[in-house]
């Protein structure tokens, strides 16, 4: 696990050049892009899968539908939401082959669910509630964002973006990440008839 900032930008930065950090605010152009770029990173990461640390069920906050014509509800989206993943009922868990249809919309979510409650990825800004997975994915796409500002050799462009793919690829395979698979009907019925 992270202990500090400094530590995923000094990992994200041996990844493409030998700079090392004592501290973000550092007086270096290193540390300047660093510190710029670590909050956009971080964020894009979070909202690439449900990581387990930032996975959160709430029960939504009704607020008045001005589109009743297309929903019965309306809620207010949590104000640390960066990515909707699914609707809940206000018991029980979710079903893939029954998802609950919604839509935001700004700051509000539509659906015909009452007493609904959102499942989604919140902020983290404390690193060190990361789990290692996910420090790594934050490092390798903080390493990506950074290689054109240091003006470093532009094939490290790519080869940060495969560290990063790979590296969610594996945060999944591992458990410390989701990603929401939702079938359409006749992909539900034909994973039936392969598992008959």
């Amino acid at each position: 696990m992270a202990s500090s900032e400094t530590q995923v930008a000094n990992l994200a930065l041996s990844k493409i050049t030998g700079a090392r950090l004592e501290s973000l605010q550092d007086d270096c152009k290193e540390a300047r892009w660093a510190n710029e770029l670590f909050g956009q990173a971080r964020d894009y990461v979070t909202e690439s899968a449900l990581w387990r640390h930032s996975k959160k069920t709430l029960q939504l906050e009704q607020v008045t539908n001005d589109r009743v014509n297309d929903y019965t509800y309306a809620y207010n989206r949590p104000s640390d939401c960066l990515k909707l993943a699914w609707l809940l009922p206000q018991y029980g868990g979710f079903d893939p082959r029954y998802p609950i249809r919604f839509e935001t919309e700004g700051d509000t979510i539509y659906t015909d669910e009452p007493l609904a409650r959102g499942v989604y990825c919140r902020q983290v800004t404390d690193v060190t509630k990361f789990v290692p997975s996910f420090t790594d994915a934050d490092a390798w796409y903080l390493a990506h964002l950074l290689v054109t500002p240091l003006r470093l050799e532009n094939s490290l462009i790519g080869l940060t973006l495969q560290g990063y793919t790979a590296a969610v690829a594996h945060a999944i395979s591992m458990g410390a990440a989701e990603q929401l698979i939702i079938w359409t009907a006749d992909e539900q019925m034909a994973d039936f008839h392969r598992g008959r």
